[in-house]
Formats: C-alpha cells, sequence, structure tokens
C-alpha cells in the first residue's frame, strides 16, 4: 500500500494498492508516485516506509540502489558502543506502533488528517487493544493460518500513520530551523555564506 498525503491541508489525495507485486518493484513504483506527485517547485514527494519483515528490507535495499534519495532516515543507537546511524525507512516496535496508532487517531479527530479512503475507515475499525496493552489487526489474533499470524495488521492503516507523522514531524522541524536561523545584513559574510546554503540544498533537492 502506498499513500500521498498534502502536506499543507493533511488530505489523502491517493491510495495506491497491489497484492502479488514483488517489494522490489514495488520501490521502483513508489519512486514513480513520488516523481508524479511533486511540488510546485518540482521536488518529488518525500517517503517514508515501514522496513520491518523480509518485505520491508527488500523494498529498503531496492531503494538504495536507486539514485532516488528524498526520503526518510530513522536515527539508531547501538546500545554497546552508543554508535548512531541513521537507516532508511522507519522501524516499528510494538511501542512506536501504538504510539503511531494514537498519533493518527489524534489527527483524525481534530481534522489535520482528512482520509479520503473507505478502505482505510473500514481497517482502522478492526484495530484492538490486547490484554497486554498492545495495539494489534484483529485477524492477527483470530488466524488460524500459521503463515498469516502477525501480517493481517492492516496495511492502509500504517501507511497513513507514517505518512501523517512525518507529514507533522517535518514541518515542526523545518519551523524550528526558521525559527532558529540568524539573519545577517545583506553583503556581509554570514548573509553569503546563507545564501550560498540555500542555493546548495535547493540544487540536491533538484537533483534527487
Amino acid at each position: 500500500v502506498a499513500v500521498v498525503i498534502d502536506c499543507k491541508t493533511g488530505e489523502q489525495v491517493a491510495e495506491f494498492v497491489t497484492s502479488g507485486t514483488a517489494a522490489t518493484d514495488f520501490a521502483i513504483q513508489c519512486i514513480g508516485l513520488a516523481r508524479w506527485f511533486k511540488n510546485p517547485a518540482g521536488h518529488p514527494a518525500y517517503m517514508i516506509w515501514e522496513r520491518n519483515g523480509g518485505c520491508g528490507i527488500a523494498f529498503s535495499q531496492q531503494m538504495m540502489k536507486s539514485s532516488f534519495r528524498h526520503f526518510y532516515y530513522q536515527t539508531t543507537e547501538d546500545r554497546m558502543t552508543g554508535k548512531r546511524s541513521e537507516i532508511p525507512g522507519y522501524f516499528h516496535s510494538r511501542e512506536t506502533k501504538k504510539a503511531n496508532m494514537a498519533f493518527l487517531a489524534k489527527a483524525w479527530e481534530d481534522h489535520s488528517f482528512v482520509p479520503r479512503s473507505f478502505e482505510l475507515l473500514s481497517e482502522a475499525e478492526q484495530y484492538i487493544y490486547t490484554n497486554n496493552g498492545a495495539v494489534q489487526h484483529s485477524r492477527q489474533a483470530t488466524s488460524d493460518i500459521p503463515t498469516e499470524v502477525g501480517d493481517n495488521h492492516g496495511d492502509r492503516v500504517i501507511a497513513n500513520g507514517l505518512a501523517v507523522w512525518v507529514v507533522k514531524d517535518r514541518i515542526r522541524d523545518k519551523a524550528e530551523e526558521v525559527e532558529e536561523e540568524e539573519v545577517f545584513e545583506p553583503g556581509t559574510i554570514g548573509w553569503r555564506r546563507g545564501e550560498a546554503d540555500r542555493e546548495r540544498r535547493v540544487l540536491q533537492e533538484a537533483y534527487w
């Protein structure tokens, strides 16, 4: 499942669902969608995906093989060495999945997210709280097919939850950058450095 959200209005503007497509092929299709839903300046849409499981790993590997780099990197920290690294995509733990679901529900409630998919609404109704406080799709607990246990998690909800979260996260980060940016008088060294940095960022975004 791939979804597209307008970062200004919070409205879901597209949903692409396919079955039987290899994760590597789906990654290429998603890059095409990102380039199709470009902004007025011609920059492709910003991407985030769940890298859990075999499909998530294969998707991530294909993304890294491509020249496309306009996507989310998750910062992780090694428990033994304390070394921090950035990994493409988003890995959901039980805790982050629960938090992400709560974030989506809140955005839904305050209308900062406007869903346009009937199937999404239907899948959202199928999520439940388990006895241990986790959030999961109802079919995870009821499926009698071993290969389905843990996999029937409502992909539309997961995709929209991550999309809504990263939209808010990027808007917040940009607002903080603007607030902290120092203002220099035109013609000064600081001003020229700032102009050079802005031009470099524009060129990098345009390239990817």
